[in-house]
């Protein structure tokens, strides 16, 4: 969301960490559960690793967090705030830059001074190395997404670090959707709710909303691999196969497509949830060899 306030595109960029000398993290765990973990780990291995030649220069990286990530314990240096002060850290580095960039400055809640004093050097080391720093943020709040687009963009990191033309098509999903949903089923508009791989019941902030909003819904079907909180409230389960015995297809970014093949045999009595859609929708092609309209 904050990226289409930025750029008018709604989607998350290509991060470039192996074209980074100073990476700036804000809660990002990039290499362990952040986006794409696995692309992120190999970039950042490109300037970690001591060659043994005279030019080498490895990355610099700075982790705030407020809990110990597999990312953090990487880290050069680990600049510890609260949960509740993340947004005061990013509007503080924010702020450093942009008074020596001639950008204006932003009002926000305050950092201890040890956080701040060390934010400080961390903004001296990020305009030392213009277009070629990254700075990142696991914020789930469009605000201080868009105070960090800022950053990037005071420091000439578009075009360099980072980049639309092959932007990530993963993480789409939107809280404020999931919110209205909620809204509407409380309100007894919605009269069918499917539901595939998702457990809202048990993973939503408000649970108990959505659960009060089932109640509501007339036909409620679950097409997850499992008995979960949400299947149990739903009036029929279809249950899917699970991702190691399905086929598919994917793009994960603009233009890179690949294929889904399963690697064992369905263990028990389910189909592909797009199989089952197929079905009820009354494909002409049922027929297909193997009986499998969705893999034809």
């Amino acid at each position: 969301m904050a990226n289409d306030m930025s750029f008018g595109q709604k989607a998350i960029p290509a991060y470039h960490f192996d074209k980074a000398k100073v990476i700036v993290s804000f809660g990002a765990d990039f290499l362990g559960t952040w986006i794409s973990p696995v692309e992120y780990a190999s970039q950042y291995a490109v300037n970690r690793k001591v060659k043994g030649s005279d030019k080498d220069q490895l990355s610099w990286h700075v982790q705030v967090e407020s809990a110990m990530t597999l990312t953090g314990s990487n880290a050069d240096n680990r600049i510890l705030v609260k949960p509740s002060e993340q947004g005061a850290a990013i509007v503080a580095l924010y702020n450093e830059v942009a008074s020596r960039t001639g950008g204006s400055s932003v009002n926000g809640p305050s950092l201890p001074e040890k956080a701040r004093t060390a934010i400080k050097k961390v903004a001296a080391r990020l305009l030392e190395n213009k277009g070629a720093s990254l700075v990142v943020s696991a914020s789930n709040n469009t605000a201080e997404q868009t105070l960090v687009n800022a950053i990037n963009d005071m420091l000439g990191n578009y075009g360099a670090t980072i980049d639309f033309t092959e932007a990530s098509l993963q993480r789409q999903g939107s809280d404020p959707a999931v919110r209205s949903l909620v809204q509407e089923m409380n309100a007894g508009k919605v009269d069918a709710l499917f539901i595939m791989g998702a457990n809202p019941a048990f993973d939503l902030p408000d649970a108990e909303a959505f659960k009060a909003g089932m109640s509501k819904v007339a036909l409620k079907v679950s097409m997850n691999t499992m008995m979960d909180e949400t299947t149990a409230l739903c009036t029929y389960a279809a249950p899917a196969h699970h991702y190691l015995e399905s086929w598919g297809d994917a793009e994960p970014r603009r233009g890179h497509y690949s294929l889904v093949q399963p690697t064992i045999a369905p263990l028990y009595r389910t189909r592909q949830a797009e199989e089952t859609l197929l079905r009820w929708a009354g494909s002409q092609n049922l027929n297909a060899a193997a009986d499998q309209p969705y893999y034809e």
